[in-house]
């Protein structure tokens, strides 16, 4: 039998616990020499014998900054009759090791380690290797679906990124020649291709309003009145930002992501976005990244049924800000950047890996 669990090692070391008298300080040889620790139940044996084998990443014998579970495990199983062995990881103790395998990180090690534990009967200690093979063999055969479906999920978000690009762009490029031909500025409503339930329309309609009432806030002289402006101002900009969103998000995003509820389902709450002020964190309190109404911030129960039937004179509201289904948002993320000038500057590179 083996125990596989997830201890990362701390970088603060817990202070030093004794050791009890069924407890053995051990270097075992193997690829790599690994401090272990074997608590033995009292007696001569034989005992049944458990290796508890770390997951993934570089660990120590199972510190957790001032608390040791493995130890604490170890140590309730043999006073129970189990003898257990406690190790440092290969990656632990040689940072630099070449890793290339789970017989590389995990199997080599753990059958070097099984073979210290005495007074495990024959059959016993051959089921601590057993088991852990068949433990690393589950994962040998579930990496490569874990690899498909990873390809898959950033297959889908490349062809998302490059579908949003060829919708919008040639909008924006007509609004910006229709504007420069344009007396004020303000071309007045157009009509774009790709756009068929007209939010593209209506959001540079929006944007031609926010220059507006920029040129107007500028030239008035009464606080009141440049209060009101602003007010204004600022509802069409969040306007015009939601119905870009309605556009990215509800007709060409969600295709995709129907493709993929599960994922993102099982990515909820470790999703962000980086941008030149920081990192924001997207749907921290939980929520499936795929429901086009959960990551815009709407409000559900007052929106309709099927979001395709949604058209620029009939939005849902949003939900309460302080609603915490709001926080890491699309509707919250618009809402918190409209002002704030450092969005224009370039993205910062996000590192491959």
């Amino acid at each position: 039998m083996a125990l596989a669990a997830a201890a990362q090692a701390s970088p603060a070391a817990p202070a030093a616990m004794p050791v009890d008298k069924t407890e053995r300080v051990l270097n075992v040889d193997g690829p790599v020499r690994l401090p272990a620790r074997l608590s033995l139940p009292p007696g001569p044996g034989p005992f049944p014998g458990v290796v508890l084998v770390h997951g993934s990443g570089p660990a120590d014998d199972g510190r957790m900054g001032e608390h040791r579970p493995f130890l604490d495990l170890a140590r309730g199983l043999a006073r129970r009759g189990v003898a257990v062995l406690t190790y440092d990881k290969r990656t632990h103790v040689n940072p630099g090791a070449q890793i290339r395998t789970v017989t590389d990180e995990v199997i080599d090690d753990v059958a070097s380690l099984s073979s210290v534990i005495p007074g495990v009967g024959q059959y016993r200690l051959a089921r601590v290797a057993a088991r852990t093979g068949i433990m690393a063999g589950k994962l040998v055969i579930a990496i490569p679906s874990i690899l498909r479906t990873t390809q898959r999920i950033r297959d889908n978000l490349v062809r998302g990124n490059r579908e949003i690009y060829e919708n919008i762009a040639p909008a924006y490029a007509q609004l910006l020649q229709a504007a420069n031909a344009a007396p004020n500025g303000q071309p007045g409503r157009l009509q774009f291709q790709n756009d068929p339930n007209g939010f593209l329309s209506e959001a540079f309609y929006q944007y031609g309003e926010v220059r507006r009432l920029g040129i107007e806030i500028r030239d008035a002289r009464d606080p009141a009145t440049i209060a009101r402006l602003t007010e204004q101002r600022n509802a069409a900009a969040d306007r015009a930002n939601l119905l870009i969103g309605y556009q990215e998000q509800l007709v060409i995003l969600q295709p995709i992501f129907d493709t993929m509820r599960p994922e993102l389902q099982a990515m909820s709450g470790t999703m962000s976005l980086p941008d030149p002020t920081g990192r924001t964190r997207l749907l921290p309190n939980g929520g499936n990244w795929a429901d086009f109404y959960t990551r815009m911030g709407i409000d559900a129960a007052r929106a309709p049924r099927d979001p395709r039937t949604i058209r620029p004179d009939n939005l849902p509201p949003m939900r309460d800000p302080q609603d915490p289904r709001f926080q890491g948002t699309i509707g919250q993320y618009f809402q918190q950047g409209r002002n704030e000038p450092r969005l224009h500057q370039a993205p910062p590179r996000i590192r491959r890996f």
